[in-house]
């Protein structure tokens, strides 16, 4: 498959009362320089990386292997909402944050990760499965890279 990739130009270091960051103590930006390495061997996964993403993609491919693998039991909503002090090194999604864009290889057009087009998926998957998932608050939405705590 084509190569999908999230960019954006800042971290931040947040401490957060829950998980799904809809409450956040402190949130600290980190300025990231501009890219200057424009050989792409220097930022290019590893083989082994790219099996491994590749693997979890296919998952989804196969109508009844991915249901086998979305079923399992995993951390429910209280899990993510609940009291829990933390802290994550973290890239806000959505409109009014950093704007990270998403892009797969080879195509010119980035597309942002806007927050309509996240209630557009949201609004989809109610639809088809009503009731079954609750979504996490709009200004929360973020990729965490790395937990700190």
């Amino acid at each position: 498959g084509k190569a999908f990739s999230l960019v954006f130009d800042r971290l931040h270091l947040t401490l957060y009362e829950r998980r799904s960051h809809e409450r956040v103590l402190a949130d600290t930006p980190f300025a990231l320089g501009p890219y200057q390495d424009t050989n792409p061997s220097h930022h290019t996964p590893s083989k082994e990386e790219l099996k491994k993403v590749d693997a979890i993609f296919e998952e989804t491919q196969s109508e009844e292997d991915y249901w086998y693998f979305a079923s399992k039991d995993g951390h429910g909503e209280t899990h993510y909402r609940g009291p829990c002090l933390g802290s994550s090194l973290i890239v806000w999604l959505g409109e009014g944050r950093d704007h990270a864009h998403a892009h797969r290889g080879g195509e010119a057009d980035c597309l942002q990760m806007t927050t309509r087009q996240i209630q557009d998926f949201e609004a989809a998957v109610e639809r088809e499965l009503p009731g079954l998932y609750s979504f996490f608050d709009q200004g929360s939405l973020h990729v965490t890279l790395r937990g700190i705590t």
